[in-house]
């Protein structure tokens, strides 16, 4: 039988006290996550990336300054545009193969609440400023998936109200449902990133703001401000 002293004894039910009771929290995702949904198989990836007016501006801040950062704001207001991915592993399974970026345009729609689905602005159509912002994108893209950006496909919907402004934004309280080909990528606004998260008020432990009870204790959150 292995025997303590008395210090030892206690400094070991201290330690298993705390381990007891340390916080289990589970952190809300980023807003960049909530942006980027995927479906991946064993020879398929589908995905989709919301770029917000928000983000974009975000990821862009660094070579502008606010008064052009607010314009750019403005004059993308209205407008929703996501990057699509569809690529399929090739015959000996070597390498990503992207599929046909005409029919991922053709079939891509947005469906934002009941209302009906927006059908993809033809590049043609688009104002000057979001077509520059978009083709700004397209490097970016290259440049963080590498090989796999060459499977991108950039889409954009006229999202605006009756005063042309943006729905879909991360604030919004709505379903938005992007469909291509055959997959279904599906936001529930506002962004969770953006919402007060909630607390186990027994322990403590702070979750994301759609958890409705602790996973740990099955107790039931309470919405913090």
């Amino acid at each position: 039988m292995i025997r303590f002293t008395r210090p030892a004894a206690v400094a070991l039910f201290a330690l298993a006290a705390s381990a007891a009771f340390a916080s289990r929290s589970i952190a809300p995702p980023t807003f960049d996550q909530e942006s980027v949904q995927r479906h991946q198989g064993a020879s398929r990836l589908s995905m989709v990336m919301w770029y917000s007016t928000t983000m974009f501006i975000q990821r862009t801040s660094a070579t502008m300054d606010a008064a052009s950062a607010r314009q750019l704001g403005t004059l993308l207001d209205g407008y929703a545009i996501f990057a699509l991915v569809d690529a399929r592993m090739d015959a000996d399974a070597s390498a990503l193969v992207s599929q046909d970026h005409g029919r991922m345009r053709a079939s891509a729609t947005l469906q934002l609440g009941d209302r009906a689905p927006l059908a993809v602005v033809p590049e043609q159509a688009l104002p000057e400023a979001v077509r520059v912002a978009v083709q700004a994108m397209r490097p970016m893209m290259v440049g963080t998936l590498g090989k796999l950006g060459e499977a991108v496909e950039f889409v954009v919907f006229k999202d605006g109200d009756k005063q042309g402004r943006s729905l879909m934004v991360p604030d919004a309280h709505l379903v938005a449902t992007l469909r291509f080909d055959d997959e279904t990528f599906v936001w529930r606004l506002p962004a969770i990133s953006l919402q007060p998260v909630r607390l186990d008020r027994a322990t403590g432990d702070t979750f994301p703001a759609d958890y409705e009870f602790s996973p740990f204790t099955g107790h039931k959150l309470e919405a913090t401000k």
